[in-house]
């Protein structure tokens, strides 16, 4: 029976980011995940088969922090596929790295939704398997343990794996592998925060019986709403149906825009800082210098892109052929680099809640909502907002 105090069970649960690597090093498979009343999952450990090797402690990212990275060159880059341009949500920076990766027999693991519309990672050598991995999922990704030890295998047989996910989770994969591989190349987005899984299935059971037919897409930062980089908007696709709304407009969008329902780990995250823990940063850029936006083909999105590692530079390189970038002059921040997310006082709300797994439709006890702030925000034109953002910005400079 475990006694160790070096298991995740001595983790504090709001340190805990759920990237679950955790779970494929236990050597005994004695640990498996669960739903929290909040709807997020966690580690739990069967005490029977816990041998107290202490392996689980010691891959927790908030435990085994990772060495982190200066950054060496920042671009502003954009996909030249036009098609895919259209189908990112910002300037297809990572479509462009992946496309390239596969085309020269390396691997890619990244973000899809599965039949149930829920965020899972996959890793593949299919180009046509990355249109899935597009556009932003608002909502914990699940890594599965076969994937933790595909990541493994590959990178073992020499082959080039590229892994895009939030900080917290390639710091899990780092920490899972257990040593600096060459041909891991990792992107990380600047991150605010995560949804909960358990929130969002109870949200798309909500809008199934609005709609009164299965969804089989959900898309964040449809342009259908907006252009670039005003498309922040909530899809969702049933086969006669859509539902189509602007994010402060939509429950769950609006909810998870203004912080009220991340993971308690994202308040306090370790890896919201200038030095990352990943070989490149991705994150939209805003084109408010319009001499940048006239070195692109297009003004339909663009990323920013923070090059962080020899190594990213290099495949930054190789990948010209997909991608247009151009040196990014300013003194580019966001509040996320220099501090995790603000925890608001209505997060306390969630702890009311009483999730369940095996009834996803039950209502968990928590109202997903639209505020009267986010209403009276609506009103105002998006110049105004754009213009109050740009102030916010250089105030952190």
């Amino acid at each position: 029976m475990s006694t160790s105090k070096k298991n995740i069970k001595n983790v504090n649960e709001l340190n805990c980011t759920g990237c679950l690597a955790c779970i494929p090093t236990c050597p005994k498979n004695a640990i498996s995940f669960q739903y929290n009343n909040e709807g997020f999952w966690f580690p739990s450990i069967n005490d029977e088969k816990c041998i107290n090797c202490g392996k689980c402690y010691s891959v927790c990212p908030s435990i085994a922090l990772q060495n982190k990275n200066n950054t060496i060159k920042k671009n502003i880059v954009q996909i030249k596929d036009k098609d895919v341009l259209e189908r990112s949500a910002s300037g297809g920076a990572f479509y462009g790295l992946a496309q390239y990766i596969i085309s020269n027999g390396g691997y890619v693991v990244g973000c899809v939704l599965d039949e149930n519309m829920m965020p899972i990672h996959i890793c593949t050598n299919n180009i046509a398997e990355l249109s899935k991995m597009q556009g932003s999922k608002y909502v914990q990704s699940f890594i599965s343990t076969e994937v933790y030890q595909s990541i493994y295998g590959l990178l073992s047989e020499n082959k080039t794996v590229l892994f895009s996910g939030t900080p917290c989770q390639i710091a899990g994969v780092k920490a899972y592998l257990g040593r600096d591989f060459d041909n891991l190349i990792t992107i990380g987005l600047i991150c605010h925060g995560v949804g909960g899984p358990g929130l969002y299935k109870y949200y798309l059971s909500c809008k199934e019986k609005e709609l009164g037919e299965k969804i089989i897409d959900v898309r964040f930062r449809s342009r259908k709403v907006g252009k670039y980089p005003n498309n922040h908007s909530t899809l969702i696709v049933t086969k006669n149906k859509e539902y189509c709304k602007h994010s402060l407009d939509d429950p769950y969008g609006s909810s998870f825009y203004h912080n009220r329902i991340l993971r308690e780990s994202c308040y306090r995250c370790q890896y919201a800082s200038k030095d990352r823990v990943e070989d490149i940063t991705l994150a939209d850029y805003d084109p408010d210098r319009k001499k940048n936006m006239l070195l692109f083909p297009s003004d339909r999105g663009f990323s920013t892109m923070l090059i962080n590692t020899n190594k990213a530079f290099e495949l930054m390189q190789k990948a010209s052929s997909f991608l247009t970038a151009v040196d990014l002059q300013e003194n580019y921040t966001q509040i996320n680099l220099n501090q995790p997310t603000l925890r608001p006082v209505s997060r306390d709300e969630l702890k009311k809640m009483h999730f369940d797994i095996n009834h996803p439709e039950m209502n968990p006890g928590y109202t997903l909502r639209i505020t009267f702030f986010d209403k009276v925000k609506r009103l105002f034109p998006q110049s105004i907002k754009d213009t109050v953002k740009r102030v916010i910005k250089r105030s952190h400079k």
